[in-house]
């Protein structure tokens, strides 16, 4: 905006000289700052914002329960993270780690324990998913399925490991699983730390013990007590990543990835060994995979879309009057964003203008109560639309 000096914004008579003061004033104050400016602006006659109607528009709360076996994979899981957190609580003490790796042990612990839930309630769904898709396939309509996070990281750091052990990808554990074991690798305390008297308070305070060398010395029984916690998670059985589970049950040649990922794990049609196949269209740069993906879905040739937060902007999915793909649109949220802004950008790729007809949007919780809290809010906010 800072060419716009006719607005009358900042300048001569306004609270602002400059439009860096304005900048960094409204910049402080946020969304409901840039609010303001947008009522006064439309009040003035000097902003106009159009908004696509909702008008038509269908959302569903589709609710997958939980079998038997899915709770108690849960409940293992969630045993499995109490007995970690205990784990390094006991370690931080025995190893008298400074108050420093207590503060980021804890940090990184909370913030993975999140992802872990998240990604695991995500896959627990995916039964339900592949229910609500066949259902649309069936009813002759296209569907877009959106999931936050794509897994990749955790992919690139399991190729790396296999490359360096020199082992197989079937002996590598593709879940969520890998999530917690990395987790206590680089959290759990094994170095070593001796008592000493602080010249200057005269206090006394704990150190790393350095070898000869200047190299931190490793506590011989820490050490040994996380591996025996990471040898104990191989009991805690999860599912695979969501997004090749998809494409397992449907096969990639009728789904069409809108993600950030350029690689991905697949079985060997003959041999039935996984082996890593590069997420490429034929004849089409790699850069531009997601474009040609969205072409294919567009033109009726593939029918079901994934679409990750790589996909949420810019990309067209809708039923477009102009695409070969005239299919009213089902939109499944199988994994919600934590913003309910952003999905509801992520929800803009199927409802645009120039549409034959209005999406229906499906939201797939579990009957997890933490779950349970995105989809309403999400629901409430496509209510108030």
């Amino acid at each position: 905006m800072a060419y716009m000096t006719r607005l009358g914004l900042w300048g001569d008579g306004t609270p602002f000289p400059q439009f860096g003061n304005f900048l960094a004033r409204i910049d402080q104050g946020g969304v409901g700052a840039m609010e303001a400016v947008s009522r006064d602006l439309k009040a003035h006659g000097a902003y106009m914002a159009r908004t696509l109607s909702y008008e038509g528009v269908q959302y569903d709360e589709v609710h997958h329960h939980l079998s038997d076996a899915q709770k108690h994979v849960y409940d293992t899981a969630a045993n499995a993270w109490l007995k970690v957190i205990a784990k390094i609580q006991d370690a931080i003490v025995s190893t008298h780690a400074p108050g420093r790796a207590r503060a980021r042990a804890l940090s990184q612990f909370w913030a993975t324990h999140q992802l872990f839930f998240k990604r695991l309630i995500t896959a627990l769904k995916v039964p339900t998913a592949i229910t609500e898709i066949q259902k649309a396939l069936d009813n002759h309509q296209s569907v877009v399925v959106s999931v936050a996070t794509t897994g990749e990281a955790q992919q690139k750091r399991m190729l790396q490991q296999a490359r360096e052990n020199g082992s197989s990808l079937d002996d590598l554990d593709w879940s969520p699983r890998e999530v917690l074991d990395h987790l206590i690798a680089q959290v759990f305390p094994i170095h070593a730390n001796e008592e000493y008297v602080d010249p200057k308070t005269g206090q006394k305070k704990w150190r790393p013990v350095k070898d000869a060398d200047g190299n931190p010395v490793i506590d011989r029984v820490a050490l040994a007590q996380r591996e025996a916690l990471r040898d104990s998670l191989t009991d805690v059985a999860l599912p695979g990543n969501p997004i090749d589970l998809l494409l397992e049950k449907f096969g990639p040649e009728n789904v069409a990835e809108l993600t950030g990922r350029k690689e991905r794990i697949q079985a060997n049609a003959q041999t039935g060994k996984k082996e890593v196949a590069k997420r490429k269209s034929e004849g089409v740069a790699a850069k531009k995979n997601n474009l040609a993906e969205m072409a294919a879905f567009q033109a009726g040739k593939k029918h079901i879309a994934i679409i990750s937060d790589a996909a949420s902007t810019g990309i067209s999915l809708h039923a477009d009057r102009r695409a070969c793909n005239q299919q009213q649109r089902v939109h499944i949220a199988l994994e919600l964003i934590w913003s309910a802004d952003k999905q509801l950008q992520d929800f803009g790729r199927t409802h645009r203008s120039n549409e034959m007809s209005a999406p229906k949007y499906v939201l797939l919780s579990t009957d997890l109560g933490g779950d349970k809290r995105f989809s309403a809010t999400i629901a409430r906010r496509l209510a108030s639309l």
